[in-house]
């Protein structure tokens, strides 16, 4: 969760797990499958009158929510505890050396005229969003938030043509593992903004560079967007030999220092199902992290996707680790849909 410290002068800080998460609009509620409804706190029983929001995944397809997950069990309770801890002594002490009134509205020793609050009234209370503002804040959001410059590794060796159980295929028309990548490009492609820069590279037991980073609006000589072009480059990806991992993830890395953008987000999203291998010369693991953690060098997230059962996860949570980035998981190749979202959720 994060807490809005920045309407300090108000009463209601808002807390939220991310911005995308976000509640489905009362017309909804009862005939979308999954949509709920955020519980909005009655002022009269909430004696701190600072809203505490609890609000659900929504899908990013859109300007408008489309979907909504339910949170589990687990997830709610963490939730709870956090909200019961707000009211704890240790807590409101902590809201107080931040420049928070109290529960009641008094003013603390850090509400001042010298750190620019003249006079004891309290400023006009903020009303609760209306629905129609929950449901519009993805497509705000997306405009008002840092840039991405991201360059996309697929893993394209010979084991991205097994099955989803990582065995060879029965038939032509069983889906391989690399099938399943590109029947979920749009979870890939479709939370990148027209003004968020992007760019492809595959690698079996080397690195071919598809596209390189550009604008997802900007238009290639064909007419076609940087956005479709990535999306037919996907789709035209085909098998081949070797895992020329670690050297094509320090070559990206060095890559987007080299184009670096001091306005944006700057990461690598790399996806395999296997190992460093590769008959090729190659950088060990330490020897990669220790580029990614180079204070001397701009910083450079590497997010890794362990696809499917064969993956090395200790050592792509290990570089991602090294990154302070994030490693997800795709054991299921069925499920990289869902997990392709959640990385592109960082941007």
């Amino acid at each position: 969760m994060r807490f809005n410290h920045g309407w300090k002068n108000h009463k209601y800080p808002v807390f939220a797990e991310e911005p995308h998460k976000l509640a489905c609009d009362r017309s909804r509620a009862r005939t979308q499958p999954g949509c709920r409804l955020t519980r909005r706190p009655n002022r009269r029983q909430d004696p701190h009158r600072h809203s505490c929001l609890s609000v659900e995944r929504a899908s990013r397809s859109s300007t408008r929510i489309q979907a909504s997950t339910s949170p589990t069990p687990a997830k709610k309770s963490i939730a709870a505890d956090f909200r019961a801890f707000l009211a704890t002594k240790t807590a409101l002490l902590k809201f107080a050396d931040l420049g928070f009134r109290t529960p009641t509205g008094d003013r603390t020793a850090r509400i001042t005229a010298g750190n620019g609050i003249p006079g004891e009234r309290l400023p006009a209370p903020l009303g609760q969003p209306t629905d129609d503002v929950l449901n519009d804040l993805p497509a705000v959001w997306r405009t008002l938030r840092k840039p991405a410059n991201v360059l996309l590794l697929i893993d394209t060796s010979g084991s991205m043509d097994f099955n989803a159980k990582g065995q060879q295929r029965v038939t032509a028309t069983e889906k391989s593992k690399l099938d399943l990548v590109k029947d979920a490009h749009g979870a890939l492609l479709d939370g990148f903004t027209d003004s968020d820069k992007v760019g492809l590279w595959h690698f079996s037991d080397h690195h071919t560079s598809d596209d390189t980073i550009a604008p997802m609006g900007s238009r290639k000589p064909d007419g076609t967007t940087q956005r479709q072009h990535l999306a037919a480059d996907i789709d035209d990806l085909d098998k081949d030999a070797g895992t020329a991992l670690y050297t094509t993830i320090d070559d990206a890395v060095a890559s987007l220092r080299h184009h670096y953008d001091t306005h944006a987000i700057n990461a690598v999203v790399v996806l395999t199902d296997g190992c460093n291998q590769t008959s090729t010369p190659s950088p060990g693991l330490e020897q990669l992290t220790a580029h990614l953690a180079d204070p001397d060098q701009p910083a450079v997230r590497v997010f890794t996707i362990a696809y499917g059962q064969d993956a090395c996860r200790t050592a792509l949570k290990t570089t991602a680790d090294a990154s302070h980035a994030h490693a997800y998981n795709a054991q299921d190749p069925h499920t990289i849909d869902n997990v392709l979202t959640n990385v592109i959720s960082n941007f």
